[in-house]
């Protein structure tokens, strides 16, 4: 396991996660309480990563991926004139 990116919901609750693997590989899976994780979505609402943050945001930029989202977060200075 390299990474999981966590989709949350309107409140910052985990709804599921995008794990990914080395070599390149992802499966999801979504929390079941104290009892670990279900490696499925069944019955899982499905939201855009970082919604929390689109549902802020002013402007949105779409981009494929979430480590293209991280990468972007990353530079994002930079994309807004330094704000």
């Amino acid at each position: 396991m390299v990474t999981a990116y966590n989709y949350l919901d309107e409140s910052g609750t985990t709804l599921f996660q995008t794990v990914r693997y080395e070599p390149k590989d992802f499966r999801q899976r979504q929390p079941k309480g104290n009892s670990g994780w279900a490696w499925n979505l069944e019955g899982v609402r499905l939201v855009p990563y970082n919604l929390p943050e689109i549902l802020k945001a002013e402007s949105v930029i779409i981009v494929e991926g979430e480590k293209d989202v991280e990468t972007l977060r990353g530079i994002r200075p930079a994309i807004l004139g330094g704000r």
